[in-house]
Order: C-alpha cells, then sequence, then structure tokens
C-alpha cells in the first residue's frame, strides 16, 4: 500500500497549529521566590490528598512520631516539599517515600497554598514530658548552649519560644511532636553532611550532645510556651 505524500503547506499548518496550543498552555509558576500562599486553596489540596490521615486535623497530630505541621513557618514548609516534589528526601525517614509520591504531582503554587494552610493554623497543644527526661537541664542548653563544648544556644536560630524566623526559613520548634523530634535530633548527628545549610548546623551542633540531652531536648521542646519569649 502507498501513502501519499502530505503537501509541505499542510505540515507546515499542523506544526503551527501545534505550536500555538502549546503555547496557550499556562506556564508552570517559579519556585523562587515563594509564590504568595492561599490558605483556603491549601485547605483543598490537604482534603483531597490526606495529608490529615498523618499529620492530623489542621497539621495537628495526635501519635508523637508524626511532625506537627500547624503553626510552622511556611516558607520552611515550601522548602521542605520542594524537595519532596523534586523526588529528594529532607531526612533519611521512612515517612519519606509516601511524601515523594504525593509531591511530584503539585506545582510550585499548589505547594506555596499548602505551606501557608499549614502555617495559619494554631499549633498543636503542649505534649506531656519524655519519660525519664529532665526539661530543666534542656532549657539551660536551649537559652544558653554550652561555651565549653562549643555548643551555640538553640534560641540564637530558632528564637526564645521556638517560633522560628521565616526570613532565614529557620523552622518553629514549639510543641513539636517530642517522638518525631528525637528521632530528627538523632538522625541528623548520624547522618552525613547534605545540600542543606541548616541541617548541616545541625549535624554539627548535634555532635556535642549525648542521647539524653538530646532526650531532654524533645521533650523541652514538646512543652516550649510563647510565655518564654516575644510571639
Amino acid at each position: 500500500m502507498r501513502y501519499a505524500a502530505l503537501p509541505a503547506a499542510v505540515i507546515g499548518l499542523a506544526v503551527v497549529v501545534a505550536g500555538a496550543i502549546y503555547a496557550l498552555q499556562p506556564a508552570a509558576p517559579p519556585e523562587y521566590p515563594m509564590p504568595v500562599g492561599v490558605p483556603v486553596s491549601g485547605s483543598h489540596l490537604v482534603d483531597a490528598h490526606y495529608c490529615a490521615d498523618c499529620h492530623g486535623g489542621k497539621g495537628q497530630p495526635t501519635n508523637a512520631s508524626i511532625p506537627s505541621l500547624a503553626g510552622q513557618q511556611a516558607t520552611f514548609l515550601y522548602k521542605n516539599m520542594l524537595r519532596f516534589h523534586h523526588r529528594e528526601g529532607n531526612i533519611p525517614n521512612l515517612r519519606v517515600t509516601s511524601m515523594i509520591n504525593v509531591f511530584p504531582g503539585l506545582n510550585s503554587q499548589q505547594i506555596a497554598d499548602i505551606a501557608s494552610y499549614y502555617a495559619a493554623q494554631k499549633p498543636v497543644d503542649a505534649w506531656p514530658p519524655v519519660a525519664g527526661s529532665e526539661v530543666a537541664v534542656a532549657r539551660r542548653l536551649y537559652l544558653d548552649g554550652d561555651s565549653e563544648r562549643q555548643v551555640v544556644a538553640c534560641q540564637v536560630c530558632h528564637g526564645l519560644n521556638g517560633r522560628g524566623d521565616s526570613a532565614r526559613g529557620t523552622p518553629a520548634l514549639l510543641h513539636q511532636s517530642p517522638g518525631y523530634a528525637l528521632t530528627y535530633l538523632q538522625t541528623v548527628r548520624a547522618s552525613a553532611p547534605t545540600d542543606q545549610a541548616g541541617q548541616n548546623a545541625m549535624h554539627i551542633e548535634t555532635q556535642h550532645l549525648t542521647d539524653d540531652e538530646l532526650k531532654n531536648l524533645a521533650s523541652y521542646l514538646a512543652t516550649l510556651t510563647p510565655k518564654e519569649g516575644q510571639p
């Protein structure tokens, strides 16, 4: 069977039409700077992707091993969610795979919407202290550090009240889930340096801290109240 050759003009017209259709498609929003998030849109996305199944309603988990997202810095959430979007992890963690399965299908505007939604929520209530922890000891370490061991006070970056710093992308620690906080501190201490400056700083700081001190800090963060400093 022989096929008739299409005239060059027809082929050219098809190329032009295809190009026009492609040009009409909305351009992907840039990743940086972070787009202005719309919390209402974020709430719909959170529902659509069943985020509450793990992180609880409004980012307030009841499981102490799941990170609390409510009241977290939007810029910090956005940065970490973008890593999942690019199929990268933030820290070695068993739950990273499930996160990576969700975010590649979202664009930067949608990710900003989710981050803004969680940032606008009230932080989870204080958790009970971790059994066997010494909160008073951790409080001194958080506020003053330990100059003899060259441990910088946590509040230098995270603030007196643990609310973090949106300008620097420093995460809030206020009422963070104690099990998750301890897992993170232990993991970042054991992990090799990465391409994340903040995580590398935490790796350096935690090298000087004992297992008991990490447990104490996780417990202190879980009970930290805004009255420790200015909001």
